[in-house]
């Protein structure tokens, strides 16, 4: 099958599933998480670099990094466009830019994520110049959002997670949309109600079946602070801005 590696914006139009929406009518964070991940993957199905083609020349991509700015949060049954573009590699990491708007094209959500390219067999993470079937980059649609590192701060546990059957994967460990529902469910209820202006999730150390990871937390005004660890290693860092 020829493979599309032209220069493009990804997009797709969908509902929002009533079951997306929490009891303020407000997307959740594991929605947005799942909705951004699952279109760069059907970004690279319908250019011909599907799950078993990847895998077959032992590739497979993983998220490592999200950055999304909330505008105005998605509400059930809400007619959504959600578009994806490959923008930049840096290091090495695939860096692809992210958009949802409404009917009207008004932008509710827009983020950056960083991807990461691993060998299945080999475990080690393969440099973009290794990868094959790079994509032509969109450099002029730039987003108001980046990734980056998450701040070190005092953290005090707040609660323990334990991954279950229907978290994990077809790669193994824990899905990314997961992480929302352990980070909202970590806050008090007022943080919950307030909801989130701006999101950040560095995804470090795979979680997996069956092992139990502490949740640390560190509210400081604004600003929430949340981390997942197994022992010493950090599985996962959240920051969060509360509007």
């Amino acid at each position: 099958m020829e493979k599309n590696l032209s220069r493009r914006v990804f997009t797709q139009h969908s509902e929002l599933p009533f079951p997306d929406a929490d009891y303020k009518n407000r997307i959740k964070l594991s929605s947005l998480f799942r909705i951004f991940s699952d279109i760069a993957g059907d970004d690279y199905i319908d250019r011909g670099l599907d799950y078993d083609f990847l895998q077959q020349n032992d590739y497979v991509f993983l998220m490592s990094r999200l950055a999304l700015k909330i505008h105005s949060y998605p509400k059930s049954k809400q007619k959504l466009t959600v578009s994806t573009w490959e923008c930049m590699q840096k290091g090495a990491m695939f860096i692809r830019a992210n958009e949802m708007t409404d009917e009207d094209g008004n932008v509710l959500v827009e983020g950056e994520a960083g991807w990461i390219c691993v060998s299945i067999k080999e475990h080690k993470i393969y440099r973009p110049s290794d990868f094959r079937w790079l994509c032509e980059q969109v450099t002029d649609k730039p987003t108001n959002i980046h990734i980056g590192r998450i701040p070190h701060c005092d953290e005090v546990l707040s609660g323990e997670y334990t991954p279950k059957f229907t978290d994990i994967d077809m790669n193994g460990h824990v899905y990314n949309g997961i992480y929302g529902d352990i980070i909202q469910n970590s806050l008090s209820k007022e943080e919950f109600e307030r909801g989130f202006s701006e999101v950040r999730i560095n995804y470090l150390n795979e979680m997996t079946l069956g092992e139990k990871v502490s949740v640390f937390k560190n509210t400081d005004g604004d600003n929430v602070i949340i981390r997942g660890k197994d022992k010493d290693t950090v599985c996962f860092e959240f920051q969060g801005t509360f509007l």
